[in-house]
């Protein structure tokens, strides 16, 4: 049997990570402006994973512009909140990403800053993560405006 060099660096980059522990990643396409591309992103990298066959769930959080579950009638729904009574309801991120034992694509609301950094520490969901073996992954998309540079600067401090 031929190995092609795709297969190879697939199988190479699996025995990394699986020696690294990692067996899952959560990918969340992040930015702080509307129309910047996060649906886009969302929607490549989802059918990246379906066309290699690589387990894979879609959660759309962005609730007041649902393009990514638009495009794919199959994808989950989460929400982000400040609110204390429904901020819970992100965590079915972590829980179906444990559950199924398959990455997951995230798109997430503009302006979600806070309510994102809320969630992390409010759950635990670093330590949460590690423990499950699940990396998280954010992807930043900016206009490269200079409001859009400073969210970015502002979204990575937690």
């Amino acid at each position: 049997m031929t190995v092609t060099k795709e297969k190879h660096s697939t199988q190479t980059s699996r025995k990394l990570e699986s020696e690294l522990g990692v067996n899952q990643r959560i990918h969340f396409a992040d930015g702080n402006k509307g129309g910047v591309g996060k649906s886009v992103l969302c929607r490549t990298l989802y059918q990246w994973f379906l066309d290699r066959k690589h387990p894979v769930i879609g959660i759309e959080a962005d609730v007041n512009s649902p393009d990514f579950k638009g495009i794919y009638g199959d994808v989950n729904v989460a929400q982000f909140s400040e609110d204390e009574t429904i901020g819970a309801r992100a965590n079915t991120i972590v829980n179906t990403v444990v559950d199924s034992q398959k990455n997951a694509v995230v798109n997430l609301p503009a302006t979600v800053y806070e309510a994102f950094r809320i969630w992390l520490r409010d759950y635990d969901i670093l330590t949460l993560a590690a423990d499950n073996h699940i990396e998280l992954v954010k992807w930043f998309v900016i206009t490269g405006e200079f409001d859009s540079l400073k969210s970015l600067e502002i979204s990575r401090v937690y």
